[in-house]
Protein backbone atom coordinates (compact mmCIF):
# COMPACT_ATOMS: atom_id res chain seq x y z
CA UNK A 1 0.00 0.00 0.00
CA UNK A 2 1.67 3.28 -0.96
CA UNK A 3 -0.09 6.08 1.01
CA UNK A 4 0.82 10.01 0.22
CA UNK A 5 -0.97 13.34 0.10
CA UNK A 6 -1.58 13.80 -3.49
CA UNK A 7 -0.10 16.56 -5.06
CA UNK A 8 -2.19 17.44 -8.03
CA UNK A 9 -1.69 20.89 -8.55
CA UNK A 10 -5.11 21.31 -9.46
CA UNK A 11 -6.08 24.83 -9.49
CA UNK A 12 -9.70 25.98 -8.28
CA UNK A 13 -10.77 27.30 -11.78
CA UNK A 14 -10.04 23.52 -13.14
CA UNK A 15 -12.56 21.89 -10.36
CA UNK A 16 -14.32 25.09 -8.29
CA UNK A 17 -17.33 21.95 -7.20
CA UNK A 18 -14.73 20.45 -5.68
CA UNK A 19 -12.75 23.11 -3.70
CA UNK A 20 -15.18 25.45 -3.29
CA UNK A 21 -15.36 26.15 0.37
CA UNK A 22 -12.79 24.10 1.62
CA UNK A 23 -10.78 26.56 3.66
CA UNK A 24 -14.09 27.72 5.24
CA UNK A 25 -15.06 24.00 6.14
CA UNK A 26 -11.43 23.42 7.84
CA UNK A 27 -11.71 27.16 9.82
CA UNK A 28 -15.56 25.44 10.88
CA UNK A 29 -13.66 22.64 12.15
CA UNK A 30 -11.06 24.14 13.92
CA UNK A 31 -13.39 27.13 15.77
CA UNK A 32 -15.96 23.88 16.97
CA UNK A 33 -13.06 22.25 18.63
CA UNK A 34 -12.01 25.73 20.24
CA UNK A 35 -15.85 25.79 21.32
CA UNK A 36 -15.18 22.20 22.72
CA UNK A 37 -12.96 22.91 24.39
CA UNK A 38 -13.89 26.54 26.07
CA UNK A 39 -17.36 24.89 26.85
CA UNK A 40 -16.10 23.19 30.15
CA UNK A 41 -13.78 24.84 32.38
CA UNK A 42 -12.54 21.69 34.26
CA UNK A 43 -11.70 20.26 29.87
CA UNK A 44 -9.97 23.66 29.01
CA UNK A 45 -7.60 23.09 32.33
CA UNK A 46 -6.90 19.57 31.23
CA UNK A 47 -6.43 20.49 27.60
CA UNK A 48 -3.88 23.61 28.88
CA UNK A 49 -2.41 20.71 31.06
CA UNK A 50 -1.94 18.58 27.95
CA UNK A 51 0.28 21.63 26.19
CA UNK A 52 2.12 22.02 29.47
CA UNK A 53 2.84 18.00 29.49
CA UNK A 54 4.14 18.38 25.60
CA UNK A 55 6.34 20.95 26.73
CA UNK A 56 8.01 19.11 29.66
CA UNK A 57 8.33 15.64 27.48
CA UNK A 58 10.56 17.95 24.78
CA UNK A 59 14.02 16.56 25.15
CA UNK A 60 15.97 19.47 25.70
CA UNK A 61 19.55 17.27 25.29
CA UNK A 62 18.50 17.66 22.08
CA UNK A 63 19.30 21.36 21.32
CA UNK A 64 22.67 22.46 19.86
CA UNK A 65 23.87 24.49 22.62
CA UNK A 66 22.78 25.16 26.21
CA UNK A 67 22.53 28.72 25.97
CA UNK A 68 20.06 28.44 23.62
CA UNK A 69 17.35 27.29 26.36
CA UNK A 70 18.99 28.84 29.22
CA UNK A 71 16.60 31.72 29.78
CA UNK A 72 13.39 29.92 28.58
CA UNK A 73 12.34 29.81 32.00
CA UNK A 74 14.48 32.36 34.17
CA UNK A 75 13.10 35.13 31.66
CA UNK A 76 10.21 34.62 33.96
CA UNK A 77 12.53 35.70 37.16
CA UNK A 78 12.69 39.33 38.13
CA UNK A 79 15.84 41.16 37.48
CA UNK A 80 15.04 44.78 38.31
CA UNK A 81 12.03 46.67 40.10
CA UNK A 82 9.92 46.65 36.68
CA UNK A 83 9.86 43.75 36.32
CA UNK A 84 8.23 42.83 39.76
CA UNK A 85 5.94 45.31 39.15
CA UNK A 86 4.93 43.88 35.69
CA UNK A 87 5.09 40.27 36.98
CA UNK A 88 1.77 38.59 37.03
CA UNK A 89 2.18 35.17 38.72
CA UNK A 90 4.11 33.07 41.85
CA UNK A 91 6.91 31.83 39.23
CA UNK A 92 9.47 33.30 41.22
CA UNK A 93 8.48 31.64 44.57
CA UNK A 94 7.63 28.41 43.01
CA UNK A 95 11.27 28.57 40.94
CA UNK A 96 12.72 29.35 44.20
CA UNK A 97 10.92 26.77 46.56
CA UNK A 98 11.56 23.74 44.00
CA UNK A 99 15.20 24.72 43.70
CA UNK A 100 15.47 24.96 47.35
CA UNK A 101 13.79 21.43 48.21
CA UNK A 102 15.58 19.74 44.97
CA UNK A 103 19.15 21.32 44.56
CA UNK A 104 19.93 23.09 47.77
CA UNK A 105 23.77 23.20 47.06
CA UNK A 106 22.90 25.91 44.26
CA UNK A 107 21.93 28.41 46.45
CA UNK A 108 23.81 27.35 49.46
CA UNK A 109 27.22 29.06 48.28
CA UNK A 110 24.72 32.60 48.08
CA UNK A 111 23.33 32.60 51.51
CA UNK A 112 27.18 31.59 52.88
CA UNK A 113 28.72 34.70 51.24
CA UNK A 114 26.10 36.82 53.53
CA UNK A 115 26.53 36.42 57.31
CA UNK A 116 24.31 39.57 58.06
CA UNK A 117 21.54 37.44 56.16
CA UNK A 118 22.01 34.63 57.72
CA UNK A 119 22.30 35.98 61.37
CA UNK A 120 19.01 37.42 60.41
CA UNK A 121 17.68 34.60 59.55
CA UNK A 122 18.79 32.79 62.65
CA UNK A 123 17.02 35.25 65.21
CA UNK A 124 13.77 34.47 62.97
CA UNK A 125 13.63 31.11 63.18
CA UNK A 126 15.70 29.85 66.35
CA UNK A 127 14.64 25.81 65.35
CA UNK A 128 17.74 27.09 62.35
CA UNK A 129 20.08 26.59 65.12
CA UNK A 130 19.97 22.72 65.61
CA UNK A 131 21.72 22.16 62.59
CA UNK A 132 24.98 23.26 64.73
CA UNK A 133 23.79 20.49 67.33
CA UNK A 134 23.84 17.11 64.95
CA UNK A 135 27.05 15.64 67.01
CA UNK A 136 27.84 12.02 66.74
CA UNK A 137 29.39 9.66 69.41
CA UNK A 138 31.52 8.05 66.89
CA UNK A 139 33.62 11.43 66.09
CA UNK A 140 33.09 14.72 63.87
CA UNK A 141 33.71 12.68 60.90
CA UNK A 142 29.97 11.41 61.14
CA UNK A 143 28.39 14.81 62.76
CA UNK A 144 26.76 16.89 60.84
CA UNK A 145 28.04 19.91 58.70
CA UNK A 146 26.13 22.27 61.28
CA UNK A 147 28.14 20.79 64.55
CA UNK A 148 31.79 19.81 62.71
CA UNK A 149 31.51 23.84 61.39
CA UNK A 150 30.90 25.07 65.51
CA UNK A 151 33.53 22.83 66.57
CA UNK A 152 36.33 23.36 64.09
CA UNK A 153 35.67 27.04 64.58
CA UNK A 154 35.56 26.50 68.44
CA UNK A 155 38.74 24.80 68.55
CA UNK A 156 40.45 27.24 65.95
CA UNK A 157 39.53 30.12 68.16
CA UNK A 158 39.23 28.78 71.80
CA UNK A 159 40.72 32.04 73.54
CA UNK A 160 37.83 33.84 72.62
CA UNK A 161 34.93 31.06 71.29
CA UNK A 162 35.76 28.63 73.95
CA UNK A 163 34.14 30.90 76.76
CA UNK A 164 30.68 31.57 74.99
CA UNK A 165 30.21 27.07 74.29
CA UNK A 166 27.67 25.95 76.25
CA UNK A 167 27.72 22.40 78.10
CA UNK A 168 24.99 20.59 78.98
CA UNK A 169 26.79 17.76 81.18
CA UNK A 170 27.86 18.06 84.60
CA UNK A 171 30.97 20.43 83.71
CA UNK A 172 32.65 22.07 80.74
CA UNK A 173 34.71 20.35 79.09
CA UNK A 174 38.67 21.25 77.95
CA UNK A 175 39.84 21.87 74.54
CA UNK A 176 42.40 19.07 75.07
CA UNK A 177 39.51 16.96 76.62
CA UNK A 178 37.69 16.45 73.93
CA UNK A 179 40.46 17.19 71.15
CA UNK A 180 41.31 13.23 72.91
CA UNK A 181 37.63 12.06 73.75
CA UNK A 182 35.34 13.49 70.32
CA UNK A 183 32.48 11.53 72.05
CA UNK A 184 32.40 14.70 74.54
CA UNK A 185 31.49 16.85 71.83
CA UNK A 186 27.99 14.96 72.43
CA UNK A 187 27.54 17.15 75.82
CA UNK A 188 27.35 20.32 73.84
CA UNK A 189 24.59 22.02 73.66
CA UNK A 190 25.36 22.89 69.68
CA UNK A 191 22.23 25.51 69.77
CA UNK A 192 22.90 27.38 72.55
CA UNK A 193 26.38 27.80 72.02
CA UNK A 194 25.98 28.83 68.18
CA UNK A 195 23.36 31.21 69.23
CA UNK A 196 25.72 32.85 71.78
CA UNK A 197 28.00 33.20 69.47
CA UNK A 198 26.33 34.66 66.51
CA UNK A 199 25.14 37.15 69.01
CA UNK A 200 28.85 38.04 70.67
CA UNK A 201 31.38 36.59 68.13
CA UNK A 202 30.89 39.08 64.66
CA UNK A 203 33.50 36.19 63.28
CA UNK A 204 31.47 33.31 63.56
CA UNK A 205 29.06 33.62 60.67
CA UNK A 206 31.63 35.19 58.40
CA UNK A 207 34.25 32.01 59.14
CA UNK A 208 35.89 29.79 56.80
CA UNK A 209 34.15 26.96 58.87
CA UNK A 210 30.77 28.20 59.05
CA UNK A 211 30.80 29.92 55.47
CA UNK A 212 32.24 26.05 53.53
CA UNK A 213 29.37 24.47 55.69
CA UNK A 214 26.64 26.76 54.43
CA UNK A 215 27.82 26.63 51.08
CA UNK A 216 26.75 22.79 51.10
CA UNK A 217 23.19 23.62 51.19
CA UNK A 218 22.29 21.21 54.35
CA UNK A 219 21.04 24.08 56.52
CA UNK A 220 18.58 25.03 53.73
CA UNK A 221 17.15 21.68 54.03
CA UNK A 222 16.45 21.93 57.46
CA UNK A 223 13.34 24.43 56.67
CA UNK A 224 13.39 24.50 52.94
CA UNK A 225 9.87 26.69 53.21
CA UNK A 226 11.61 29.24 55.55
CA UNK A 227 14.70 29.36 52.85
CA UNK A 228 12.85 29.69 50.13
CA UNK A 229 10.64 32.73 51.17
CA UNK A 230 13.17 34.10 52.88
CA UNK A 231 15.39 34.18 49.35
CA UNK A 232 12.68 35.44 47.12
CA UNK A 233 11.74 38.17 49.12
CA UNK A 234 15.23 39.46 48.90
CA UNK A 235 15.17 38.48 45.22
CA UNK A 236 11.54 40.92 44.68
CA UNK A 237 13.27 43.81 47.29
CA UNK A 238 15.74 44.44 45.56
CA UNK A 239 16.47 42.66 41.84
CA UNK A 240 18.98 44.77 41.93
CA UNK A 241 21.27 44.75 45.06
CA UNK A 242 24.04 42.51 45.00
CA UNK A 243 22.29 39.37 47.03
CA UNK A 244 19.51 39.91 44.58
CA UNK A 245 21.75 39.46 41.38
CA UNK A 246 23.70 36.21 43.04
CA UNK A 247 20.18 34.47 43.53
CA UNK A 248 19.09 35.35 40.17
CA UNK A 249 22.42 34.06 38.55
CA UNK A 250 21.75 31.09 40.49
CA UNK A 251 18.56 30.54 39.70
CA UNK A 252 19.12 30.72 35.82
CA UNK A 253 21.96 28.33 35.81
CA UNK A 254 19.69 25.73 37.98
CA UNK A 255 17.20 26.33 35.77
CA UNK A 256 18.91 25.98 32.18
CA UNK A 257 20.01 22.51 33.35
CA UNK A 258 18.69 20.34 30.33
CA UNK A 259 18.76 17.11 32.63
CA UNK A 260 16.84 18.99 34.95
CA UNK A 261 13.96 20.25 32.21
CA UNK A 262 11.40 17.56 32.60
CA UNK A 263 11.30 17.28 36.30
CA UNK A 264 11.22 21.46 36.89
CA UNK A 265 8.72 21.99 33.81
CA UNK A 266 6.38 19.26 35.56
CA UNK A 267 6.45 21.57 38.54
CA UNK A 268 6.82 25.37 37.46
CA UNK A 269 4.70 25.34 34.64
CA UNK A 270 1.12 25.46 36.22
CA UNK A 271 2.34 28.73 38.22
CA UNK A 272 3.02 30.68 35.01
CA UNK A 273 -0.05 32.92 33.77
CA UNK A 274 -1.09 32.35 30.37
CA UNK A 275 0.88 34.97 28.70
CA UNK A 276 4.02 34.10 30.25
CA UNK A 277 3.14 30.17 29.41
CA UNK A 278 2.55 31.83 26.02
CA UNK A 279 5.66 33.52 25.89
CA UNK A 280 7.56 30.07 26.52
CA UNK A 281 6.01 28.39 23.66
CA UNK A 282 7.46 31.53 21.08
CA UNK A 283 10.50 30.63 22.92
CA UNK A 284 10.67 27.45 22.23
CA UNK A 285 9.98 27.53 18.71
CA UNK A 286 12.77 30.47 18.43
CA UNK A 287 15.47 27.57 19.98
CA UNK A 288 14.43 25.18 18.38
CA UNK A 289 16.39 25.64 15.07
CA UNK A 290 18.82 23.12 17.18
CA UNK A 291 16.70 19.90 17.39
CA UNK A 292 17.46 16.69 14.95
CA UNK A 293 15.07 16.20 12.09
CA UNK A 294 14.08 13.06 13.42
CA UNK A 295 13.03 14.56 16.43
CA UNK A 296 9.35 13.89 17.27
CA UNK A 297 8.70 16.54 19.75
CA UNK A 298 9.99 19.09 16.97
CA UNK A 299 5.67 19.53 16.30
CA UNK A 300 2.74 21.13 16.70
CA UNK A 301 3.75 24.32 19.43
CA UNK A 302 7.51 24.69 18.10
CA UNK A 303 7.76 25.98 14.66
CA UNK A 304 4.22 27.83 14.08
CA UNK A 305 3.86 31.04 15.94
CA UNK A 306 0.19 30.96 17.19
CA UNK A 307 -0.70 34.04 17.66
CA UNK A 308 -2.86 32.91 21.26
CA UNK A 309 -2.03 30.45 23.74
CA UNK A 310 -5.81 29.03 22.61
CA UNK A 311 -3.94 28.24 19.21
CA UNK A 312 -1.14 26.21 20.61
CA UNK A 313 -3.51 24.65 23.56
CA UNK A 314 -5.43 22.89 20.58
CA UNK A 315 -2.20 21.94 18.03
CA UNK A 316 -1.25 20.41 21.45
CA UNK A 317 -4.32 18.56 21.77
CA UNK A 318 -4.93 17.53 18.01
CA UNK A 319 -0.69 16.70 17.60
CA UNK A 320 0.29 15.07 21.23
CA UNK A 321 -3.19 14.65 22.43
CA UNK A 322 -5.14 13.31 20.10
CA UNK A 323 -6.86 10.35 21.75
CA UNK A 324 -7.31 12.55 25.18
CA UNK A 325 -9.47 14.85 22.88
CA UNK A 326 -11.34 12.07 20.57
CA UNK A 327 -12.24 10.96 24.35
CA UNK A 328 -13.15 14.43 25.42
CA UNK A 329 -15.42 14.32 22.17
CA UNK A 330 -17.53 11.56 23.12
CA UNK A 331 -18.10 12.02 26.47
CA UNK A 332 -19.36 15.48 25.10
CA UNK A 333 -21.39 13.89 22.84
CA UNK A 334 -22.99 11.16 25.52
CA UNK A 335 -24.42 14.18 27.23
CA UNK A 336 -25.69 15.76 23.52
CA UNK A 337 -24.02 18.70 24.16
CA UNK A 338 -24.22 21.40 21.43
CA UNK A 339 -20.56 22.18 20.97
CA UNK A 340 -19.75 18.74 20.93
CA UNK A 341 -22.66 17.91 18.19
CA UNK A 342 -20.91 21.07 16.16
CA UNK A 343 -17.33 19.05 16.05
CA UNK A 344 -19.08 16.34 14.90
CA UNK A 345 -20.91 17.83 11.77
CA UNK A 346 -17.62 19.88 10.93
CA UNK A 347 -15.95 16.59 11.21
CA UNK A 348 -17.91 15.21 8.65
CA UNK A 349 -17.74 17.97 6.50
CA UNK A 350 -14.57 17.49 6.06
CA UNK A 351 -14.44 13.69 6.06
CA UNK A 352 -16.08 14.30 2.86
CA UNK A 353 -13.11 16.77 1.14
CA UNK A 354 -11.79 15.25 -2.52
CA UNK A 355 -8.16 15.38 -2.42
CA UNK A 356 -8.12 17.94 -4.81
CA UNK A 357 -9.59 20.02 -2.33
CA UNK A 358 -6.87 18.97 0.27
CA UNK A 359 -4.07 19.89 -2.51
CA UNK A 360 -5.81 23.09 -3.47
CA UNK A 361 -5.90 24.15 0.35
CA UNK A 362 -2.40 23.48 0.74
CA UNK A 363 -1.10 25.04 -2.30
CA UNK A 364 -2.84 28.44 -0.53
CA UNK A 365 -1.38 27.91 3.10
CA UNK A 366 1.99 27.78 1.48
CA UNK A 367 4.48 29.16 2.90
CA UNK A 368 2.20 29.99 5.58
CA UNK A 369 3.92 27.28 8.00
CA UNK A 370 1.38 28.52 10.82
CA UNK A 371 -1.96 27.55 8.54
CA UNK A 372 0.05 24.39 7.02
CA UNK A 373 0.59 22.89 9.87
CA UNK A 374 -2.92 23.49 11.27
CA UNK A 375 -4.47 21.77 8.41
CA UNK A 376 -1.93 18.66 8.39
CA UNK A 377 -2.93 18.24 12.22
CA UNK A 378 -6.76 19.12 11.74
CA UNK A 379 -6.45 16.27 8.95
CA UNK A 380 -5.12 13.63 10.86
CA UNK A 381 -7.33 13.87 13.73
CA UNK A 382 -10.58 14.11 11.62
CA UNK A 383 -8.91 10.80 10.67
CA UNK A 384 -8.28 9.51 13.59
CA UNK A 385 -12.09 10.23 14.46
CA UNK A 386 -12.68 8.37 11.34
CA UNK A 387 -11.26 5.51 12.51
CA UNK A 388 -13.95 5.14 15.21
CA UNK A 389 -16.78 5.37 13.34
CA UNK A 390 -15.58 3.21 10.19
CA UNK A 391 -14.50 -0.35 9.86
CA UNK A 392 -12.73 0.64 6.47
CA UNK A 393 -8.81 2.05 7.80
CA UNK A 394 -8.30 3.10 4.44
CA UNK A 395 -11.63 5.50 4.08
CA UNK A 396 -10.59 6.94 7.22
CA UNK A 397 -7.08 7.52 6.32
CA UNK A 398 -8.56 9.68 3.08
CA UNK A 399 -10.52 11.68 5.97
CA UNK A 400 -6.94 13.16 6.89
CA UNK A 401 -6.05 14.17 2.80
CA UNK A 402 -4.51 10.94 2.43
CA UNK A 403 -4.89 8.54 -0.61
CA UNK A 404 -3.93 4.93 -1.32
CA UNK A 405 -1.74 3.27 -3.76
CA UNK A 406 -0.23 -0.41 -4.64
CA UNK A 407 3.60 -0.49 -3.98
CA UNK A 408 4.41 -4.30 -3.63
CA UNK A 409 6.19 -6.39 -1.77
CA UNK A 410 8.88 -4.59 0.17
CA UNK A 411 10.12 -7.54 2.64
CA UNK A 412 12.61 -8.66 0.31
CA UNK A 413 14.66 -5.51 0.90
CA UNK A 414 14.08 -6.11 5.01
CA UNK A 415 15.61 -8.80 6.47
CA UNK A 416 13.76 -8.54 9.49
CA UNK A 417 10.18 -8.50 8.13
CA UNK A 418 11.39 -11.23 5.70
CA UNK A 419 12.79 -13.69 8.19
CA UNK A 420 9.31 -12.95 10.46
CA UNK A 421 7.53 -14.28 6.86
CA UNK A 422 9.54 -17.57 7.10
CA UNK A 423 8.82 -18.02 10.42
CA UNK A 424 4.83 -17.98 9.80
CA UNK A 425 5.45 -20.15 6.82
CA UNK A 426 7.36 -23.08 9.04
CA UNK A 427 4.61 -22.92 11.65
CA UNK A 428 2.19 -23.39 8.93
CA UNK A 429 3.61 -26.35 7.52
CA UNK A 430 4.07 -28.00 10.56
CA UNK A 431 0.21 -27.47 11.05
CA UNK A 432 -0.52 -28.49 7.45
CA UNK A 433 -2.39 -25.50 7.28
CA UNK A 434 -2.18 -23.63 3.57
CA UNK A 435 -0.36 -20.96 2.60
CA UNK A 436 -1.81 -17.53 2.24
CA UNK A 437 -0.95 -14.90 -0.41
CA UNK A 438 1.16 -13.66 1.56
CA UNK A 439 3.36 -16.47 2.06
CA UNK A 440 3.51 -17.12 -1.44
CA UNK A 441 4.10 -13.69 -2.26
CA UNK A 442 7.54 -13.59 -0.21
CA UNK A 443 6.40 -11.66 2.70
CA UNK A 444 3.96 -8.86 4.42
CA UNK A 445 3.92 -5.57 2.11
CA UNK A 446 4.43 -2.09 3.74
CA UNK A 447 3.00 1.42 3.52
CA UNK A 448 5.39 4.34 2.86
CA UNK A 449 4.34 7.52 4.35
CA UNK A 450 5.35 10.33 1.87
CA UNK A 451 4.81 13.97 2.54
CA UNK A 452 5.76 17.31 0.28
CA UNK A 453 9.50 17.77 1.66
CA UNK A 454 10.00 14.38 0.09
CA UNK A 455 10.44 12.79 3.52
CA UNK A 456 9.25 9.50 3.68
CA UNK A 457 8.59 6.04 6.04
CA UNK A 458 8.01 2.37 5.75
CA UNK A 459 6.32 0.63 7.77
CA UNK A 460 5.09 -2.62 8.25
CA UNK A 461 1.18 -3.19 6.40
CA UNK A 462 0.31 -4.74 9.51
CA UNK A 463 0.79 -1.82 12.02
CA UNK A 464 -2.14 -0.36 13.21
CA UNK A 465 -3.88 2.64 11.48
CA UNK A 466 -3.59 4.47 14.59
CA UNK A 467 0.10 3.61 15.13
CA UNK A 468 0.73 4.67 10.70
CA UNK A 469 -1.16 7.96 11.62
CA UNK A 470 1.86 8.95 14.98
CA UNK A 471 4.48 7.96 12.04
CA UNK A 472 3.03 10.97 10.08
CA UNK A 473 2.80 12.80 12.57
CA UNK A 474 6.89 12.66 12.95
CA UNK A 475 6.92 13.51 9.55
CA UNK A 476 4.80 16.14 9.54
CA UNK A 477 7.42 18.12 11.53
CA UNK A 478 9.78 17.80 9.16
CA UNK A 479 7.62 18.98 6.17
CA UNK A 480 6.42 22.11 8.81
CA UNK A 481 10.15 22.98 9.92
CA UNK A 482 10.54 23.23 5.69
CA UNK A 483 7.41 25.20 5.16
CA UNK A 484 8.52 27.70 7.78
CA UNK A 485 12.19 28.03 6.06
CA UNK A 486 10.46 28.87 2.62
CA UNK A 487 8.77 31.55 4.35
CA UNK A 488 11.67 33.24 5.84
CA UNK A 489 13.03 32.53 2.52
CA UNK A 490 10.27 34.48 1.30
CA UNK A 491 10.75 37.58 3.56
CA UNK A 492 7.95 36.70 5.71
CA UNK A 493 8.82 36.78 9.48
Amino acid sequence: MFLFYEHRGTDAAEAPERVEGAEQRWQDLAASLHALLKSDPCLHLEAKQWLMNSISDLDMARYGHPSGHSDLLAQFIPQCRADVEASTSDFALAATQAIVETEPATLGPVLSRHPAFLSRCLRRRPSLLTWFAAFHPDGLQRSGMGAQALARYALAQRGSAWAHLVWAGKHAQAPVAVAQRPHYWCELDGAASAAGLAARDPGFLASPEVEGAVAGGTLLSVDPGFFASALHACLVDDPGGHMGREIHTALRGALGRPDRWRALTRRLLPSLSPEQLLALVRGLRASAAGLQDDAPEDLVFLHPAWPTLDGAVLASALGCSPRKLLAALRESEEVASVQGQAVRRALEAVQEETVEGHAFLRQRLTPDATALARHYLLGLFAARAGLLASRDPLAALRAGGLTVGPLGQATRKRGRIDTQGRSKRRRRRRRGDPESDEDSGGGAAAWELSWPSGESLLVRADTAVDQVLDCAAILLARDVRRCRLRAAGAGES
